[in-house]
């Protein structure tokens, strides 16, 4: 009775983390409608649900960990600090359109530093640190998507849905294929860190809570963007910037472009730290015995700092966090296909 209540716990603390880190992708920068926002919800949901089917079977495996494979790691911890840059590059550039206030170099910078100490903070304490952060953020995340729908009281009516087939002319199906990677891919880096030197009995619960985690992802961003549709049409929902805080911001109590930066930057922390844990894993496996626990977080503070700067007035910041969240999700099945 006691192992079965132990599962069901660590089975829903799994599908939490699993959805709250997906879920954070929609916070942070909801991927762009493409000009029929149905379809794209659809295919990002669809592959968000069958991908996580794959990253649960492949990393819940059973294997044991071998050294060696030191380049393949290095260049891991290398795409880890690429994504985390460009992450916390792109979290401190969206604080500008939120409000004049935190437009300028010094509060973007200020925020990039703080949400890379926490991201750090986090990911030295390995998959703990991970873990506990998400099934705090799961409250501010659920709050924030119920109060959303609040919006309704202050429209005066609700906009007609026009049918997907009807906007096939108008539909970016390249824009699709890269909201389907800005959603999907990490996924794989998550599981690799959540799976690291785990119980073969933790293993197999992780590897039915990811797919519960990613239906419950799919189902809440559906129901995220029925109400933006709702709420502004195909044309101002494509337009918007950022519908999600749009929606917030028409309620009156919500009215503060502070409610939107706490939850951008929790979701910002919360992407960061799984690939700064990722990093830690890396560095760790590679240095074994001479690993140093005092100096590796200042090491990685340093470089995802640098690098921030390098991105921070890029234009390709988005590419660049695409690009790195498919290549550490390469790598990570990559080691475990060679540790397999």
């Amino acid at each position: 009775m006691i192992k079965s209540v132990k599962n069901k716990n660590l089975f829903l603390s799994y599908t939490v983390i699993t959805f709250v880190y997906m879920y954070s992708g929609v916070v942070e920068k909801y991927p762009d409608y493409n000009g029929n926002a149905m379809l794209t919800c659809f295919f990002t949901a669809a592959c968000a649900v069958v991908y996580s089917f794959t990253v649960s079977k492949f990393f819940s495996a059973g294997f044991e960990e071998k050294n060696g494979k030191t380049a393949v790691r290095a260049v891991l911890a290398v795409f880890c600090v690429l994504y985390a840059s460009s992450n916390v590059s792109f979290f401190a550039r969206s604080l500008g359109v939120l409000d004049d206030f935190y437009a300028s170099d010094f509060c973007m910078i200020f925020a990039a530093a703080f949400a890379v100490f926490c991201a750090v903070f986090l990911g030295k304490r390995g998959k703990t640190g991970v873990s506990s952060f998400c099934t705090l953020s799961v409250i501010l995340f659920g709050a924030w998507t119920l109060f959303g729908i609040f919006a309704f009281f202050t429209a005066k009516q609700a906009v007609f849905i026009s049918s997907p087939v009807a906007l096939l002319s108008d539909t970016e199906f390249f824009g699709i294929v890269k909201d389907i990677l800005y959603l999907n891919a990490d996924l794989a880096v998550l599981a690799y860190v959540l799976s690291k030197n785990e119980s073969a009995a933790r293993k197999e619960t992780l590897k039915a809570a990811i797919p519960a985690g990613a239906a419950a992802f799919a189902s809440v961003s559906g129901i995220n963007v029925l109400k933006n549709l709702l709420l502004f049409g195909d044309r101002l929902s494509d337009e918007a910037i950022n519908p999600n805080f749009t929606a917030i911001r028409m309620i009156p109590l919500f009215d503060l472009p502070e409610t939107c930066v706490i939850v951008n930057a929790f979701a910002c922390v919360i992407k960061t730290a799984v690939f700064v844990s990722c990093a830690f894993f890396a560095l760790k496996d590679i240095k074994g015995e001479k690993y140093n626990g005092k100096t590796t977080p200042v090491f990685l503070f340093a470089a995802v700092v640098a690098l921030f700067f390098a991105l921070f007035k890029s234009a390709y910041v988005e590419f660049f966090g695409i690009f790195g969240a498919v290549s550490c999700a390469a790598l990570c099945f990559f080691l475990k296909y060679k540790n397999g």
